[in-house]
């Protein structure tokens, strides 16, 4: 009984923060001003903008990779490197061939301290990213008998 009410509280959880993903993110990603007659979106302003909202929904991403045993420096190593792989995929999405510029690492910056603080804030106290780590780990064997 405690189980399912456990899943269905899961439940209720990421369907809300998938609502309010799916709703008002893509409307503050896309608050820029549209360019007129002669005007220019500010690339940056852009990059800024997505690498925000990629480093907020990141830990999700990364709490699938991410298993409970793992030590802490390894789990360092994966937040980085998909921090880095973010910023990669971002910068050459918004940006398109300006890959290797200041863009890419302003926004592997934005990602990672984004990433890092949505989590201390809301992936941690909800217990969202350790309970999708501990649904996405594999289950252990059981011990084979007369052991």
């Amino acid at each position: 009984m405690r189980s399912a009410l456990r899943r269905a509280r899961l439940f209720w959880e990421v369907s809300c923060f998938l609502v309010f993903a799916a709703l008002v993110l893509p409307v503050v990603a896309l608050a820029q001003d549209a360019p007129g007659d002669g005007d220019v979106i500010d690339p940056n302003t852009d990059l800024g903008m997505w690498s925000l909202l990629v480093g907020v929904a990141l830990p999700a991403l990364v709490a699938i990779i991410e298993r409970q045993t793992f030590p802490n420096w390894a789990r360092v190593v994966i937040g980085l490197a998909s921090s880095a792989v973010a910023a990669f995929v971002t910068t050459w999405l918004v940006e398109g061939d300006a890959l290797w510029d200041q863009g890419m690492f302003h926004a592997f910056l934005l990602i990672a301290v984004a990433s890092w603080a949505s989590y201390q804030s809301f992936w941690k106290p909800t217990r969202l990213g350790p309970k999708i780590e501990k649904m996405t780990s594999p289950k252990s064997a059981p011990a084979p008998p007369g052991s």
